[in-house]
């Protein structure tokens, strides 16, 4: 699997930025959002700084600069597919 670090946009409003220490942000035009997250394997978990935000367990898949992602949570069966915009 790639490597998660770098800037991946689902749409032109909507980003999420991963750094290599296990942080990263829920970009949008106006705010942002931090979160922490970890990987094993090919199981994502994100914990939203913020306690208003929905903390997330996906089930992703990374291959020449899109990434897939499943949600795994209970109730919620979302998938998205977001692109690479910078590393």
């Amino acid at each position: 699997m790639e490597d998660l670090e770098g800037l991946w946009s689902i749409d032109e409003i909507t980003s999420y930025r991963f750094k290599k220490n296990g942080t990263g942000a829920l970009v949008l035009p106006e705010h942002s959002y931090s979160f922490t997250y970890t990987l094993e394997e090919d199981i994502l978990e994100m914990d939203f700084e913020k306690e208003k935000l929905r903390d997330s367990t996906f089930k992703v898949s990374v291959v020449d600069g899109v990434m897939n992602l499943q949600c795994l949570d209970e109730f919620f069966e979302n998938e998205f597919v977001l692109e690479k915009s910078e590393d």
